[in-house]
């Protein structure tokens, strides 16, 4: 078992806060491309949203260990 320091020190060492931002960006560009096509692509438009909200939880992950992290 690891402490929270050390989890948030890991996290910092294995995330790229640029690739995040990218593939968020990404996401949102092809979600409005899913639903823009004829026919809209339902599917495809459900598989982007879904990687938006784990990239933005990602994000937000780096943000607590980075830009906020615990002190003890």
């Amino acid at each position: 078992m690891t402490s929270g320091n050390e989890e948030q020190f890991f996290y910092l060492l294995i995330t790229n806060q640029n690739i995040e931002s990218v593939l968020c960006l990404y996401s949102l560009i092809f979600m409005r491309w899913a639903v823009a096509v004829s026919p809209p692509n339902y599917p495809l438009f459900i598989c982007h949203v879904c990687n938006e909200v784990v990239q933005l939880i990602q994000m937000g992950r780096w943000s607590n260990a980075y830009v906020h992290p615990i002190s003890h």
